[in-house]
């Protein structure tokens, strides 16, 4: 498996990987995912502040992950965000997701980060698994 910065011609790839992972959204997919993927994709490569990292496996995409470097006006350090993290279901339990957080990781800490926030809902899979959890990451209320 080959875990590298995403190309522009991994658009298709990563929308067939989005359609796969049977996470339900609050937004119908439809038709356009392929082209919101490309223009989005294309938007984040051409930014300083956003990553997109593929897991490609015998020519397929079988996870991404995609993270943001936050400026802060009051802090002396910027946060990371982890915006997506997806994993072809088929290739779940193997690690895949834990390689593309530790990518987040370094990129984190390579850009200076004072911490690393996301968003996991309680009813996705990864929230039901305790993948972040067992990581490391604990919820935060406010």
């Amino acid at each position: 498996m080959i875990l590298r910065e995403a190309r522009a011609s991994d658009s298709e790839g990563i929308a067939a990987l989005i359609r796969a992972s049977g996470v339900e959204f609050d937004w119908e997919l439809g038709a356009q995912l392929e082209a919101e993927v490309e223009r989005n994709l294309a938007a984040a490569r051409a930014g300083q502040a956003h990553f997109v990292w593929v897991a490609e496996l015998e020519g397929q995409i079988v996870g991404y992950a995609l993270a943001h470097r936050l400026p802060y006006l009051i802090s002396p350090r910027p946060e990371a965000f982890l915006g997506e993290l997806f994993v072809h279901p088929d290739h779940r339990g193997v690690g895949l997701g834990s390689r593309l957080l530790a990518r987040v990781e370094a990129f984190a800490d390579q850009e200076g980060c004072g911490r690393i926030s996301l968003f996991n809902h309680r009813a996705r899979p990864s929230y039901q698994r305790g993948f972040y959890a067992a990581r490391g990451y604990s919820e935060r209320v406010e």
